[in-house]
């Protein structure tokens, strides 16, 4: 695999986060708990992906067999907290564009994982504004 796409697969591993589930209702959680618990969530998985063995040859098929599975039960543990009120709109539209980054990724299928630039920019720049630094890279 060329340099350039294992630099963005890593790229998409540190700054992607997908995530699926269902919708969350808002709860009494609030910002400050919401934030401190989705940032140790996608902490604990980026370590995970880390630690994970990447192979040398077949990293695209590794990274949609196993790290997009990664990715997507991020977000179905952030939206077990529910959300702040307030921010359940916010909050929804960010997860469910994760979400939809990650079928386009699947959808395209290995070949071109790494052919395209960043697909979760506009995503990270929603989260990092929302405080979600862990989970945006």
């Amino acid at each position: 695999m060329k340099t350039s796409t294992k630099t963005l697969l890593a790229a998409i591993v540190v700054s992607g986060f997908g995530l699926t589930g269902c919708a969350a209702t808002s709860s009494t959680i609030s910002q400050e708990e919401f934030l401190a618990s989705a940032n140790a969530i996608c902490a604990e998985a980026a370590a995970e992906i880390e630690a994970m063995e990447w192979p040398d040859d077949g990293t695209e098929v590794f990274f949609i067999e196993e790290v997009v599975p990664n990715i997507r039960q991020q977000v179905a543990d952030i939206r077990e907290l529910g959300y702040p009120t307030g921010d359940e709109e916010v909050l929804a539209a960010i997860l469910d564009d994760t979400e939809a980054v990650l079928d386009e990724i699947v959808a395209a299928g290995p070949g071109e994982v790494g052919n395209q630039a960043n697909p979760f920019a506009d995503v990270n720049q929603r989260m990092f504004a929302y405080g979600l630094d862990s989970c945006a890279g």
